[in-house]
């Protein structure tokens, strides 16, 4: 059966080297290595038959992802030469030294016109890396001929074996998959790198601004305080940056440390001055209670809180109740007087002129009764 051309043709027999190696390597804990290594790589046995035995090329496209499904790279089974090259997107560009994508017929790098194909890298065994050889197959840096790039063994004792660099040039040691787990996201790194670094910032460190940061004030602000270049400071500041130190290095809404310096700690007397000795709760610092506590003492004593002086004379108190008791509502008896009082306005006036008509023990009508005569 003629299958038709094969695109991106491969030889098969790097693949059939790799695939009766891991074959090999399934044997040891599989009855059925072959079934294993078919649904590794996501084929049908007979497939994978067909591509170990049948001496045809086969199609690179298909073999990628079926390597990959096994956890395989194609450039660990063929190398990166040949397969790894793609003529339509790549190109040698002679002053770079090196294959580069093409953009627009240029190189991307230096902006050169590519007129060449892609080359093959090989190695040097001098420099020790890959790289495009000259007109001449020797290295452009030292001069020394270039030669295939060499096949190592798997550092983790597989026996697989590999080449020596990755496509990106890198130096591989292991295969994918077989790397320790240690090396792939190790928590630690060597402490000198880091211990040096923290002895350089001892040496250089600032300690008045380290003192400002813990605080969360200025650096000039402590400046003028150490140097009591003031005699007194904002007492918002002090309670801000104690409040800021005594809670460093906690979580947010954590409370204070233990070991650390509070506001009354540093200012005894004036928490005490603000503190009510009944109940414990604020007051003002030239008050002996606060207002609540100072209510109940005179409550127990039988004595009553003095009450402010009317500001109306007696014949305008008079002379406003007269018009009241004839029918006038308090706000018109009030603006009757408002201009011979020393009140703001007319419903201040109104309030003093209710007060007094009841501390004089005189008939006041209820709101109720004035709406309905009103109406």
């Amino acid at each position: 059966m003629n299958y038709g051309p094969v695109a991106n043709p491969l030889d098969p027999e790097p693949f059939r080297r790799w695939a009766d190696e891991r074959e090999a390597e399934l044997a040891k804990s599989h009855e059925a290595p072959t079934k294993i290594l078919a649904a590794e790589l996501g084929l049908e046995e007979r497939i994978l038959y067909r591509w170990r035995h049948e001496n045809k090329r086969l199609e690179r496209d298909r073999v990628e992802d079926a390597l990959e499904r096994a956890g395989t790279f194609l450039w660990e089974v063929y190398g990166h030469q040949g397969p790894d090259i793609d003529e339509a997107r790549e190109a040698y560009c002679r002053r770079c030294r090196d294959n580069v994508i093409v953009s627009r017929g240029r190189c991307p790098w230096c902006d050169d016109e590519l007129t060449e194909a892609a080359k093959p890298r090989l190695w040097c065994e001098r420099c020790d890396r890959i790289l495009c050889p000259t007109d001449e197959g020797t290295c452009w840096r030292c001069g020394t001929r270039l030669r295939q790039i060499p096949w190592v063994e798997c550092k983790c004792g597989c026996g697989r074996e590999m080449p020596a660099f990755d496509p990106q040039g890198r130096r591989h040691e292991y295969l994918r998959g077989h790397a320790p787990r240690k090396l792939e996201r190790s928590g630690e790194v060597p402490v000198e790198p880091f211990a040096r670094y923290l002895e350089r910032q001892l040496e250089t460190i600032d300690i008045v601004a380290a003192v400002a940061r813990a605080h969360g004030i200025s650096r000039e602000d402590v400046v003028r305080i150490l140097r009591r270049d003031v005699e007194s400071i904002d007492r918002q500041l002090v309670r801000r940056a104690l409040w800021v130190a005594g809670r460093q290095g906690t979580g947010k809404g954590m409370p204070m440390r233990p070991d650390a310096v509070s506001f009354a700690e540093l200012y005894p007397e004036e928490v005490r001055s603000r503190t009510c000795p009944g109940c414990g709760g604020g007051k003002a610092p030239h008050a002996e209670l606060c207002k609540r506590c100072r209510v109940k003492r005179n409550r127990r004593e039988g004595r009553r809180p003095p009450r402010a002086q009317s500001k109306l004379r007696s014949e305008l108190v008079e002379e406003a109740y007269g018009l009241y008791s004839q029918g006038s509502s308090l706000m018109d008896a009030a603006e009757a007087i408002f201009e011979r009082t020393p009140h703001r306005n007319v419903g201040s006036v109104a309030q003093a002129l209710s007060r007094e008509f009841k501390r004089r023990g005189w008939e006041v009508r209820r709101r109720g009764r004035v709406r309905a005569a009103q109406s």
